[in-house]
C-alpha cells in the first residue's frame, strides 16, 4: 500500500501474507492481525481505535500509539524498528495461552498493562519500558532484552532469562513470583520481593530506592 490509505470508521485486518504499509496513513480503525504480516513503515504515527494481535507479526519502522482499555494482545509477534506506545489511561491486556514475542522492537507502557496468560518473550535487544502499571500472574522470559519496570505494580508470576529486569519504581513480588533470570537492577522506589529470589550466575544491582 504505497498510496494513501485512511479509512472512515472501520477496520483494517490482516488474516494472511504480507501487508506493507508504506504510504500516506492516516485512520487504520480497528486493527486486527490474526495471521501474516503488517510492516507499517510509512514515517506516520499508527493510532488504531483498538488492537487485537492474535497471531502473525506486527511490524515496521512506524510508532503506534495505543489508547483506550480494548487493546488485546492474545498471540503473535511485534517486531521491527518503530515502538508501541501504550498511552496514559490506556490499557494493554496480554493474555490467553498462546506465547507472545517482543522481538527488537521498544513496547512503551504509560497505562496499565496486564499479562496473564502464556509467556511473553523479549528477544533481539527488545525493550519494553513500564512507566504505568505492570501486572504479572503468567512468565515472562527475558532471552536478550530488558524489562524495566518503573510505574508499580504486581506480580504473582515468573521472571526468567539471560536478559534484564530493572526496577524503579513500587513493585510487589507477591509470595507465588519467582525472579531466576541473569541480572536485576533495582534503582528507586520501593520493591517487595516475597517470593522465589535465585539468580542464574549473574548480577543483583542496588542503586537507589
Amino acid at each position: 500500500v504505497q498510496g494513501t490509505y485512511d479509512l472512515v470508521g472501520s477496520s483494517t485486518t490482516v488474516s494472511g501474507g504480507t501487508a506493507n504499509f508504506t504510504g500516506t496513513l492516516g485512520n487504520v480503525g480497528t486493527l486486527s492481525i490474526s495471521d501474516g504480516t503488517a510492516n507499517f513503515s510509512s514515517g506516520e504515527v499508527i493510532a488504531p481505535t483498538s488492537l487485537a494481535l492474535s497471531g502473525g507479526t506486527l511490524t515496521g519502522s512506524d510508532t503506534v500509539n495505543l489508547s483506550g482499555a480494548s487493546n488485546n494482545w492474545t498471540g503473535g509477534t511485534q517486531s521491527g524498528s518503530g515502538s508501541t506506545n501504550v498511552l496514559a489511561g490506556g490499557t494493554l491486556n496480554i493474555s490467553g495461552l498462546l506465547d507472545k514475542t517482543l522481538d527488537t522492537r521498544t513496547l512503551n507502557n504509560a497505562g496499565t498493562a496486564s499479562l496473564s496468560g502464556g509467556t511473553l518473550t523479549l528477544s533481539n535487544g527488545a525493550l519494553f519500558n513500564s512507566t504505568g502499571a505492570f501486572n504479572n500472574s503468567a512468565s515472562v522470559d527475558l532471552q536478550s532484552g530488558t524489562l524495566s519496570l518503573l510505574g508499580g505494580g504486581t506480580s504473582s508470576g515468573s521472571f526468567s532469562g539471560a536478559g534484564t529486569l530493572q526496577v524503579g519504581g513500587n513493585y510487589t513480588f507477591a509470595p507465588a513470583s519467582s525472579i531466576t533470570n541473569s541480572n536485576v537492577e533495582f534503582s528507586g522506589g520501593t520493591a517487595g520481593v516475597q517470593g522465589t529470589y535465585d539468580l542464574v550466575g549473574s548480577s543483583t544491582t542496588v542503586s537507589g530506592g
